[in-house]
This record gives C-alpha cells, sequence and structure tokens, in this order.
C-alpha cells in the first residue's frame, strides 16, 4: 500500500512562518547595527503571510468591486489638483544639501510632476485607444507609464525642433496636452479583484517602493553611477540638440532624456533631486513581470502563478548569506565594507536582476518595462484596432528609448512565429514594422541621426537587421495564414516527444550544473575579484547560482 504524505499549507504555518521571519530580520537589523533592515522586513514579512494564504485553496473570496464612476470621480480631481500646483507652487531656487532641506510644498510639485508626465496622460490615451476595454488591471498601470513616457518625449522632440527649449515651453505644453485628453477621456469599467490577491501584490510592491526608497534617500541628492551621465545629457537636450559636427554627441538614445528634461521644466526643484525622486516608480518593472506572467499562463488551471511568481521574483541571491558570513568572521566590519565586499565576491546584492533596479536609467524606466509588455501584446487576445496603435508605439519608445529591447524581442517574436503561434489572421510582424517606421522618421526630422546611421557607420546595422526580421516575420505570418501552412506542427511535436525522453535524465543534468558552479566559487572564492574579471561587462559562469539565490535552486529542482 502507497502511503502519499500531503504538505498542506494552513492557517497555522502561514501565521508562524511571517512571525519568525520577522524574528530573522530583527536579528539580522541588530547584528548589522542596521534598523532599515528592521523596516524592510515589516512589508516582507506581510508579503509572506499572504504568500502562503495564497497557496491555500479555499472557496472563500472577497471581491473588491471598483466602479468606474469612482475611478472617474478620483482621476479626474487628480488631475486638476496636479496642474494647479505646478502652476501655483513657485519653483525652489538654490542647491538643498539634503532631501529634508526640500519643503513639502516643493515636494507635492514635483509627485505632481511626475504624476502629469509618468502616468496620466497615457492613462487616458489607452482609454481613448482601447475602446473595447480589452487591456485591464495591472497591465493598465504599466501601459499608461510607458505612452506618458512617449508623450512627453514626443512634446520634448518637438519643442527642440521649433527652435525652442524644453524648460521654457513644455510646462504649458505638457499641461493643455493632459487638460485635451481629459476632455476625450473613456471611462473604463474595473473588474473584480480578490482581496487576498490584491493584499499580496500590494506588499510586494511595497517592500520593492520602500527599500527603493532607501536607496534614494541614503545617496541623496543624486545616486552616482550613470545618473549624473543621464543628468548632464537631460540638461544639454533641456536647451538645444546637442548637434557637433553633423553629429549628436554623444550618439546615445535620447528620448529618456527628452522625458527627463521635460519633467525637470515642471518640477520647480532641482534637476537632480527630480531623477533621484523617480525611484518611487521602480516597481514599473515587477507590475510588467507581472502583467506578461499573468496573460500567459491565464489558460493554466491555476492563475495564481503570476502572483507567486512575482513574489518570489524579489528575493534576492546568495549574496546576503555571505555577507552574513563576513560578518560572523569579520565583526569589525562596517555595513558599507561588508556590502562592498560581498558584491565583488558574489555579483550580487548591486546590480543583481534586472526586476529590482539599483538606479535610474533607461535600461529600466524604459526598456524593461517595454519589453515585458510587448510579451503581454504577443500573448493578449485583445481588440487589433488596440494592438495596432499601442504596439508600435512601444517599439518606437522602446528602440528610441535604449534600443536594446526591441531587438530582443525581435528574435523572441521570430521563433514564437515558427514554433509557436496558434492563431490566424492576427499579425504581429507589420506592428512591429510600422513601429520602426515611426523610429525612422523621428530620427529623419531630427537636425542629426543616430538611429539610422552613427559616426562609425553609414547605415545602423542593428535598425536595417531588425527592420529585416520584421519583415521576414511578416511574410512568414501570410505564409501561415493564407495558404493555412504550419510550419510548427512538425517540429513542435518532436520536440515534445524528445524532451519527455529527455527531461527523465536531463532533470539531474541540469541539477549537476548547478550545483557544479557552486563548487568552483568555492574553490576560486578567496582570491576572486569582480574587479579582476573584467567587472560587470564580463560576467563568470560560477556565479550565476549564487545571483539567482533560492528561485534559482527551486526552480532546477
Amino acid at each position: 500500500m502507497k502511503i502519499r504524505v500531503r504538505i498542506k499549507v494552513d492557517k497555522t504555518i502561514s501565521i508562524t512562518f511571517p512571525i519568525i521571519t520577522l524574528a530573522i530580520f530583527c536579528f539580522l537589523s541588530r547584528l548589522l547595527s542596521e534598523p532599515l533592515i528592521l523596516y524592510l522586513g515589516i512589508p516582507f514579512s506581510l508579503t509572506t503571510f499572504f504568500f502562503l494564504n495564497l497557496l491555500h485553496v479555499s472557496e472563500k473570496r472577497i471581491c473588491l468591486n471598483t466602479s468606474a464612476s469612482t475611478i472617474k470621480l478620483l482621476l479626474c480631481p487628480l488631475t486638476i489638483l496636479s496642474i494647479l500646483t505646478v502652476l501655483l507652487v513657485p519653483p525652489l531656487e538654490g542647491v538643498p544639501a539634503e532631501w529634508m532641506s526640500v519643503l513639502l510644498p516643493n515636494w507635492i510639485r514635483c509627485l505632481s510632476s511626475i504624476v502629469l508626465t509618468s502616468f496620466i496622460p497615457g492613462y487616458f490615451l489607452l482609454q481613448i485607444i482601447d475602446r473595447g476595454k480589452s487591456i485591464k488591471g495591472i497591465a493598465t498601470i504599466v501601459i499608461s507609464y510607458l505612452l506618458s513616457l512617449f508623450i512627453t518625449s514626443i512634446v520634448g522632440f518637438l519643442i527642440l525642433l521649433t527652435g525652442n527649449s524644453i524648460s521654457s515651453v513644455a510646462l504649458q505644453t505638457i499641461l493643455a496636452i493632459n487638460l485635451l485628453l481629459m476632455l476625450v477621456y473613456f471611462v473604463v469599467n474595473i473588474t473584480s479583484i480578490n482581496f487576498l490577491e490584491s493584499l499580496l501584490l500590494l506588499f510586494v510592491l511595497l517592500t520593492v517602493t520602500i527599500s527603493s526608497l532607501f536607496v534614494m534617500l541614503y545617496t541623496f541628492p543624486i545616486n552616482r553611477s550613470d545618473m549624473p551621465y543621464h543628468l548632464g545629457l537631460a540638461l544639454k537636450y533641456s536647451k538645444s540638440f546637442p548637434v557637433y559636427g553633423g553629429f549628436l554627441i554623444p550618439a546615445y538614445p535620447y528620448f529618456f532624456h527628452l522625458y527627463l528634461g521635460a519633467l525637470f521644466s515642471l518640477s520647480g526643484i532641482m534637476p537632480a533631486v527630480v531623477e533621484q525622486s523617480l525611484y518611487i516608480l521602480n516597481f514599473m518593472p515587477v507590475l510588467a513581470f507581472y502583467s506578461a506572467v499573468e496573460e500567459w499562463f491565464n489558460e493554466k488551471k491555476d492563475k495564481r502563478i503570476a502572483l507567486i511568481a512575482t513574489s518570489l521574483s524579489i528575493l534576492l541571491g546568495f549574496g546576503g548569506l555571505y555577507m552574513l558570513y563576513l560578518r560572523c568572521v569579520q565583526p569589525a566590519f562596517s555595513i558599507t565594507q561588508l556590502l562592498s565586499i560581498a558584491t565583488y565576491k558574489t555579483y550580487d546584492i548591486y546590480m543583481r536582476i534586472l526586476l529590482l533596479p539599483d538606479i535610474v536609467a533607461p535600461i529600466w524606466n524604459i526598456g524593461l518595462p517595454v519589453l515585458l509588455m510587448l510579451l503581454y501584446f504577443l500573448r493578449k487576445d485583445t481588440y487589433s484596432y488596440t494592438k495596432k496603435a499601442i504596439v508600435p508605439i512601444l517599439i518606437a519608445l522602446g528602440w528610441l528609448g535604449h534600443i536594446a529591447e526591441p531587438i530582443i524581442f525581435i528574435f523572441i517574436l521570430l521563433v514564437y512565429t515558427l514554433f509557436f503561434r496558434q492563431s490566424r489572421g492576427g499579425g504581429f510582424g507589420p506592428h512591429v514594422m510600422l513601429g520602426l517606421f515611426l523610429v525612422a522618421i523621428v530620427d529623419l526630422i531630427a537636425p542629426a541621426q543616430i538611429y539610422l546611421r552613427s559616426v562609425k557607420e553609414e547605415f545602423s546595422t542593428p535598425f536595417f537587421t531588425s527592420l529585416s526580421l520584421s519583415m521576414l516575420i511578416t511574410v512568414i505570418e501570410v505564409i501561415e495564414d493564407k495558404l493555412m501552412v504550419n510550419f510548427s506542427t512538425n517540429i513542435k511535436n518532436f520536440t515534445l516527444k524528445r524532451l519527455e525522453t529527455v527531461w527523465r535524465f536531463g532533470r539531474w543534468i541540469l541539477l549537476y550544473a548547478y550545483i557544479f558552479p557552486f563548487i568552483v566559487w568555492l574553490a576560486v572564492e578567496k582570491n576572486f575579484n569582480l574587479w579582476e574579471w573584467g567587472g560587470y561587462s564580463s560576467v563568470p559562469f560560477f556565479v550565476f547560482p549564487l545571483r539567482f539565490g533560492a528561485v534559482g535552486l527551486l526552480a532546477v529542482t
């Protein structure tokens, strides 16, 4: 007789484990003499509580119903109040020594500026485009954010084309656009949301936001690394295009800097402080990840996969455990020394994964959210008009803001079209082509080109390669739709059969391949230094398990 042992996550474990988690954070806070660890442990413990409760299957559901009229009553006054704040609160003069030196009204104006440039215009535009109300929930927030960045950057681009400076004209222009979009705004109905799932996602975002705020406050007025570089470029673009000898110098994607320039104009406080305050938007990649995973797994029996994956995604690697080990063997080290050593020994903690940004930069504020939302639309069965309108904008924004992510998506789209595409009559290739054409139009009307050509190349290889691949994808989609040819059927069936056989033994090989780098790292740990291996540009293979941490170990087991 077979005996089955089932581990059930009941209420006792759901209560006990978060208490233990909080106790561990309290212990680490006292051990490292850093109270912020305890403050971060409070929302993380609550996240653990709701995560364990979510695993406990229950028929009892508590739903929150938010009516469309409620959203209208909240959003329209928020828009008007934000506009009045920007107009009535005078700009702050001088350079504040610390964040406490900035007066509360100026902080309110700064936050209002972020809302007017980073969310509200995109939300209004989304509701105007998506008349079928096919995009709902978390995806609405991320797409609204990305559309707002595109609108704000385009406004800055057009202002510079007219010969004016962003700092002198952007305020009036952006406020007028917000008012215009509000007048044609269509209200969207919000569907029921499971109460427990909402709380879990809320505390995941709260954990990410609190940790980002700690970094923001401790590195005031501006974090080092790339942020001063982006600040300098934004200040240049606030006045005019930096054209020298017929070229934009530096030849770097500039839409993020146009967005920053417009935000500086509205905020009324020092540009460095404004850029630093964008740490509060660090939860956007997490929301984008949740939306993409939810859409790709929405047909599965267990629809909690997106929440579980998002909750686990905020976990650190094993760098923290190594730092704890260092504290035990070197009790005299300060927390700054411990963080520094643990970082260059484990390649973790700083610049660890993309879902938890360390700085404000185009890759996290534009690139990654664009990539994840393109994956969302790739799977989303939405109205054709909505997809035709939004996907080209996302492609254009991603390319004009950072370039790399649209290229990655185009390669993913090619593989998807060849092997996994099921629907007919809904081609994605033309949307990508239209987005690239938008990039070409913007680059051609600019006073100098960096997207179609560069200082070293007459023609940009990444752009024209991506355009060629998007054309190839379009041709494949047309052949599949018109001739009813499915390139993937035979290959997919053959691959699945082979994978079933290979997986019986391959999973043990995968586990070995994951543990082996640990052994290598232990062998070289004493003399290993990240900077001697080339820094962040050269990643040794044996540190990946350390960076993936418990999530990676869980995935391979």
